[in-house]
């Protein structure tokens, strides 16, 4: 489904179960006031006359006043763009919360697709290839760590290793920031974060990649949620399947040629798959198998299958 963007932002979101009143007092008090004039100018009707007026007269401002009602209640309760996303927000919110100790390294196993293009040496022509790969990265708090890539398929290049010195990598810690969406949406639009992101694109290929992070503490992956539920056009879809078939809660940005999604598991606000489409065709695309704390690099939590 489509959800709509709240026009009133966080703000009004924060308002919801608010009592409101059920008829508004002030439109009450016109209305009153509106019918003694009525009354008075009726007098000097005949009786039945001037019953049936009254009756209408009265009939039409109570309408007025009940009408104004409804109208605050709705402006002021505005209805929720999507209860899977809002689901998965309160998910992430009751999750403990990660502990990275001193001299361990997160852990994580994915699965890549993109698209390449390399340079015909021979013709001069450039040709575009989908490059598969296993990735395995091992980061430690201070951006210091490891990546490993092995393709998947012929024809794909060769294995990288990566050895990353401190602050080589990102390790990117929310704690600093406001938990509240829009401030929090600010602060992340800075270099080392979102890198000042040009579109609700990049908005959120940004969040997906911190929220892939175990290590983001639970209130600020709730109010990354939030941020994504506030982007206008934002599709939802429940019951989703990943390239290896898990359901998830897809979340997903597109126009024209171009879209993002994030599918996430609905028990654990975990990210199973997030993948990018550019105008022109080309993509990326990564599966997450494992994600753990572990105590040194080449560390496994488990033995992946190949």
């Amino acid at each position: 489904m489509t959800t709509d963007r709240n026009p009133r932002g966080f703000a009004e979101l924060r308002k919801l179960g608010d009592d409101v009143s059920e008829i508004d007092e002030t439109a009450k008090a016109r209305a009153r006031n509106r019918l003694d004039v009525a009354i008075e100018r009726e007098r000097s009707a005949s009786a039945r006359t001037s019953l049936w007026r009254w009756g209408a007269v009265a009939a039409a401002i109570v309408a007025v006043a009940v009408a104004t009602s409804f109208i605050v209640r709705e402006a002021e309760d505005p209805p929720l763009n999507s209860p899977a996303l809002l689901q998965l927000a309160s998910v992430a919110s009751s999750q403990p919360p990660p502990a990275v100790p001193a001299g361990s390294f997160v852990y994580t196993l994915s699965q890549v697709r993109a698209t390449s293009t390399d340079l015909d040496v021979t013709t001069g022509e450039t040709k575009t290839v989908v490059v598969a790969t296993r990735r395995e990265t091992w980061i430690a708090t201070d951006g210091s760590g490891l990546i490993l890539e092995r393709p998947l398929q012929p024809g794909s290049g060769g294995s990288k290793r990566i050895q990353a010195e401190p602050g080589e990598l990102r390790f990117p810690s929310l704690d600093q920031f406001p938990t509240e969406p829009e401030a929090l949406l600010d602060a992340i639009r800075r270099p080392g974060f979102l890198d000042g992101p040009a579109d609700d694109f990049e908005v959120l290929s940004g969040i997906g990649a911190l929220l892939r992070d175990a290590y983001v503490d639970p209130a600020h992956r709730k109010a990354l949620f939030l941020i994504v539920e506030s982007i206008d056009g934002i599709d939802v879809v429940e019951g989703y399947r990943d390239r290896l078939e898990r359901r998830g809660t897809a979340l997903s940005l597109r126009n024209g040629g171009r879209s993002v999604t994030l599918v996430f598991e609905p028990r654990t606000s975990r990210l199973l798959e997030e993948d990018e489409t550019h105008e022109g065709g080309t993509f990326s695309e990564a599966t997450y198998l494992d994600t753990a704390i572990v105590g040194a690099i080449g560390e496994r939590p488990s033995e992946p299958d190949a």
